[in-house]
C-alpha cells in the first residue's frame, strides 16, 4: 500500500512490520529489524548509533536507519564516525 502526501510517498508491504519502510526509494529499517540482522540487543544497537558506528534519524521516538548506513556499518566494521569516548 502507499500514503501520499504532498512531500514524498511513503510505501510499506504487507506486515508493516516485518519489512523496513520506503521513503521515496530510500530503505529504512528501525532498530529491532536491524537487532534481528546483526544479532545484537537494542542497547547495543542505540550505543552504535549513539557512538556514530551507525548513521541514524530519529523520528518522533524511533531511530531510523537507512540500507546505505547499514551497508556501511558492515563494510567498515563500524569503525568509520566513532567518536572518542573519554576515560
Amino acid at each position: 500500500t502507499k500514503k501520499e502526501n504532498k512531500f514524498k510517498i511513503i510505501e510499506k508491504s504487507k506486515g508493516d512490520e516485518e519489512m523496513p519502510i520506503r521513503i521515496q526509494k530510500t530503505k529504512f529499517y528501525v532498530v529491532w529489524e536491524i537487532c534481528d540482522i546483526l544479532h545484537l540487543t537494542r542497547g547495543t544497537v542505540v550505543k552504535y548509533i549513539h557512538q556514530g558506528r551507525i548513521h541514524a534519524i530519529k523520528i518522533g521516538s524511533h531511530w531510523h536507519i537507512s540500507q546505505k548506513s547499514l551497508d556501511t556499518f558492515l563494510e567498515t566494521g563500524g569503525m568509520i564516525g566513532v567518536k572518542e569516548v573519554e576515560r
